[in-house]
């Protein structure tokens, strides 16, 4: 009950942030960015109770706790990577030059790292970028 409270609350303040910043003078397309929060809430909803009950059904009944343990250990370590270095190392521009072949044409540049140059106004393709972060 009390993993329910604190997973609905943590998807509420995302949310909240998101919706809290947007200023109304962007022009944002609220279906994609309805579509994208709701994709991000079915992704979660898959990865964190959906693994949990996949793998607690593999191991025998006193080894649940511990893959449990090790499935909310994985989504939170991954989802503190993709905001430190995997956001920026996907979709950095700084270096991407067109018809330059270098090493940031392929794996784009630290310039978003720790989402330091990331402003709550920023637009990716007409959705608000923390969206798209967070997708």
């Amino acid at each position: 009950m009390n993993l329910k409270i604190l997973f609905f609350g943590c998807l509420a303040m995302l949310l909240g942030v998101v919706v809290g910043t947007s200023e109304p003078t962007q022009n944002y397309d609220t279906g994609d960015t309805a579509w994208l929060l709701t994709s991000t809430a079915l992704v979660l909803f898959m990865s964190i109770p959906g693994l949990f009950l996949f793998y607690g059904g593999l191991v025998r009944q006193k080894n649940v706790l511990s893959v449990v343990m090790h499935c909310m250990m994985m989504v939170c370590v991954l989802s503190v990577l993709w905001i430190i270095i995997g956001y920026s190392l996907s979709f950095g521009t700084q270096g991407m030059e067109l018809g330059v072949l270098n090493f940031h044409s392929f794996i784009g540049s630290v310039d978003k790292v720790f989402l330091l140059n990331v402003e709550p106004s920023d637009v990716v393709k007409k959705v608000p970028e923390f969206v798209f972060i967070a997708y």
